[in-house]
């Protein structure tokens, strides 16, 4: 059986992954939102050029939050990949290994989805 400070562990570092996860997705949703708000103001010619400049520093700002909380995730994976791989034997088969695999898998899908798109771009 796994120690209970080992499962403590594990639990936190997986939630970490799994908030970074979500905060990843926030800031691409936001950074689409952001782009599609700024080419209709810039296509209306009724906004304010001042709201325009901070729309578009706004965007600046969210694009800039991208590969910097991508960062972070993989440094939270690699963590969590560490501590897992180091207590395997003891931890298979416990609810925490399963959604830390878990976890690991969504983050780094997450990751490789950013890749693509800074290749693409």
């Amino acid at each position: 059986m796994a120690d209970s400070t080992l499962l403590r562990d594990i639990t936190i570092k997986t939630g970490v992954v799994k908030r970074l996860v979500k905060e990843l997705c926030y800031y691409e949703k936001e950074e689409e939102k952001l782009m599609v708000k700024l080419q209709t103001m810039q296509s209306g010619g009724d906004a304010d050029e001042h709201i325009i400049k901070k729309q578009t520093e706004l965007l600046q700002e969210t694009k800039q939050m991208i590969p910097e909380c991508a960062r972070r995730l993989m440094n939270s994976i690699e963590s969590l990949k560490k501590i897992i791989g180091e207590h395997k034997a003891v931890l298979q088969d416990t609810p925490e290994y399963i959604a830390a695999a878990e976890q690991i898998k969504t983050g780094t899908e997450e990751c490789m989805k950013i890749k693509e798109a800074a290749r693409i771009n």
